[in-house]
């Protein structure tokens, strides 16, 4: 996570994509569902939305939150930040039509 991260950060995509997109499907095939599934899933939906793939990136924002509304019922600032980066990206594909 740290790698895909990090070149995501630098705004290498083309280096941030492929770690992130295995790293999620290692993840999808463990049984639980983990804050750490959630995490990743938020930072690939952030790479798509910096390349305006918006429809690869919703569906990934939306299974985040489900997961950390499903493990923190009381709130965790991580849900805030989720839910700030979906709706920016709403904004953007509305402003973008």
């Amino acid at each position: 996570l740290a790698v895909g991260t990090m070149a995501l950060t630098l705004g290498d995509y083309k280096e941030a994509q492929p770690w992130l997109e295995k790293l999620l499907h290692l993840r999808q095939k463990e049984t639980t569902e983990t804050v750490e599934l959630a995490h990743i899933q938020n930072e690939l939906a952030n790479l798509y939305r910096q390349q305006g793939k918006y429809e690869e990136a919703e569906p990934l924002y939306k299974r985040s939150l489900e997961i950390l509304r499903s493990t923190f019922p009381n709130g965790h600032p991580n849900i805030d930040i989720i839910e700030s980066n979906y709706d920016s990206m709403k904004q953007e594909m509305q402003s973008n039509q």
